[in-house]
């Protein structure tokens, strides 16, 4: 069971990230190439654009979970998440073990 401690600031800290994040992609909603950059510098940009829309998913995500208060159960076996994988990722939906079987590029 996640203590009442972890579980708020794990809420402040996904309402934090979800704000920063909206801010980032408002700004740049899409990524251009720039032709003064060489391939590895454009596609650098454009993976890390990709990578802030997938966080902001998976923390919009978990805080829906955890307002529905199913925010410390897995989403593919049903078990507790360990306090400890939510307080250092406090996106994640899966237990550890679950995790590793999926992999790391599937929410």
């Amino acid at each position: 069971m996640i203590s009442e401690k972890t579980l708020s600031s794990n809420r402040k800290h996904l309402e934090d990230n979800i704000a920063r994040l909206e801010r980032e992609l408002d700004k740049h909603p899409s990524v251009k190439v720039n032709k003064d950059n060489d391939f590895n510098q454009n596609q650098l940009a454009i993976y890390n654009h990709e990578a802030s829309k997938a966080m902001l998913a998976d923390c919009k995500v978990a805080l829906e979970r955890m307002n529905m208060g199913i925010y410390e159960r897995c989403a593919k076996c049903g078990k507790d998440i360990s306090e400890d994988r939510l307080i250092a990722q406090p996106q994640a939906s899966h237990c550890r073990p679950c995790q590793e079987e999926i992999g790391l590029h599937v929410r």
